[in-house]
């Protein structure tokens, strides 16, 4: 299996992720060390983010992870609202 490192700015946001962004992240990154195909990103359109990595032999280096910050977005303004 495949090691998982991070670069500083994918690692600080990794922490700003919300429950089910950090799930799919997670789940996507198991995936990436057991994976024998070379993989660049991972993405899931329903939640806006993609995972961008590089495989090296015996490692993945996880270079960013792009997301709307849910906090910020207006569904979540409305749902504070309600």
């Amino acid at each position: 299996m495949m090691k998982l490192r991070y670069t500083k700015q994918a690692k600080e946001k990794y922490r700003g992720l919300t429950g089910s962004q950090r799930s799919f992240v997670d789940q996507g990154l198991d995936q990436l060390k057991q994976s024998k195909k070379n993989v660049s990103q991972l993405e899931n359109k329903d939640l806006g983010l993609t995972i961008v990595c590089e495989q090296h032999a015996d490692m993945v280096l996880v270079k960013d992870i792009l997301y709307e910050a849910y906090r910020k977005s207006d569904n979540y303004r409305d749902a504070q609202k309600e």
